[in-house]
């Protein structure tokens, strides 16, 4: 990519140099920093050591993966600890898809990932999953988590109205 942008834009190395500086934020500059501000930096040897530390395939499978296994344990029905576990497991979705690996996605999600349910979620979703037609896969248990999320906001939407109409009723 860096050498088509390039030729396309007809930069030159100094030019390129400065974009990238430009560009660059948190850990990937960081990475690179002292390569940038050496005496005589490569840019291809920059953009090389770039893609291979954080456009690894391998790499970004595992922080996925990883920031699904490390999320902690939901204890109760909690919309928005629900909402970001949900988020997280869209994110490792996307990553699979994004990198070419959704047949992980087919895949049995393994028990630690189920596991950070609350209780009677995480019993819902295992007779879900012993159903005729389950699979248990991650697809699956992404839209379980999006129907689970739908079905707690009507109960808070219910037991809202239903507060309001006692109060008035109160008055």
């Amino acid at each position: 990519r860096y050498a088509k942008i390039q030729s396309v834009g007809k930069y030159s190395d100094a030019d390129m140099l400065e974009k990238l500086e430009k560009a660059l934020k948190g850990q990937a500059l960081d990475y690179v920093q002292a390569w940038i501000d050496s005496p005589n930096p490569s840019v291809t040897k920059i953009m090389s050591d770039l893609e291979d530390r954080f456009f690894n395939v391998d790499t970004i499978m595992q922080e996925g993966l990883s920031a699904v296994m490390l999320f902690k344990r939901i204890r109760t029905w909690d919309r928005e600890q629900l909402e970001n576990y949900a988020r997280v497991v869209d994110t490792y979705i996307h990553l699979c898809t994004t990198v070419g690996h959704s047949i992980h996605l087919n895949g049995r999600l393994p028990g630690e990932a189920e596991d950070k349910l609350p209780e009677d979620l995480l019993r819902d979703w295992m007779k879900h999953k012993s159903g005729a037609i389950a699979t248990g896969s991650w697809l699956e248990f992404s839209f379980f988590l999006k129907n689970s999320l739908k079905y707690l906001k009507v109960q808070v939407g219910d037991q809202n109205g239903r507060d309001s109409k006692e109060s008035k009723s109160k008055s």
